[in-house]
């Protein structure tokens, strides 16, 4: 169980505080809910997850090991693009299902490169690569913002150095 002031990480919203615990009604019921507060949102939000129930996982953010872990793990990943859009789309959407940090960091490198490809061209990504692209973006940065001590903005160079690869 998580206790007030801990930093957790939020599927959808990121970098959260438990900024409460109490009793709400929602409904008819009164139930204990976690009250959280997103550390890189420009808004004052406060978003309330139930503290009995599985129906949104809650953890504590990775180790600055784990990270380094998973930017070394990700070098060992297979590279190879996926031509066909549903295919594609499909892989990437397990990967961020899955929250494997190896894998989404791969996959970012993944569109990055294609999105230089198609810009030397004179074109974007498509929609749903920028969207997974975004998404995946928003929870790494986060997190790795977070445990290194580092500005959100700077974390790609960040990671790109530790791959000791070229922007």
């Amino acid at each position: 169980m998580f206790e007030i002031n801990d930093t957790v990480v939020h599927p959808s919203a990121g970098i959260c505080r438990i900024c409460d615990i109490r009793f709400e009604r929602f409904g008819v019921t009164n139930e204990k809910y976690y009250i959280l507060s997103p550390l890189y949102s420009s808004v004052a939000t406060k978003i309330y997850v139930p503290v009995l129930g599985n129906k949104i996982a809650l953890r504590y953010p990775l180790s600055k090991e784990q990270l380094d872990f998973a930017i070394e793990n990700s070098l060992g990943l297979d590279k190879q693009w996926i031509d066909d859009d549903k295919t594609r789309n499909e892989k990437f959407n397990t990967i961020l299902r899955n929250k494997n940090a190896s894998e989404i960091i791969e996959m970012i490198c993944e569109l990055h490169k294609k999105q230089r490809e198609r810009a030397k061209l004179g074109r974007k990504l498509r929609s749903n690569d920028e969207r997974i692209l975004s998404e995946a973006e928003k929870h790494i940065n986060q997190e790795f913002a977070f445990v290194f001590g580092i500005d959100i903005e700077d974390v790609p160079k960040f990671i790109i150095n530790k791959l000791n690869i070229s922007d």
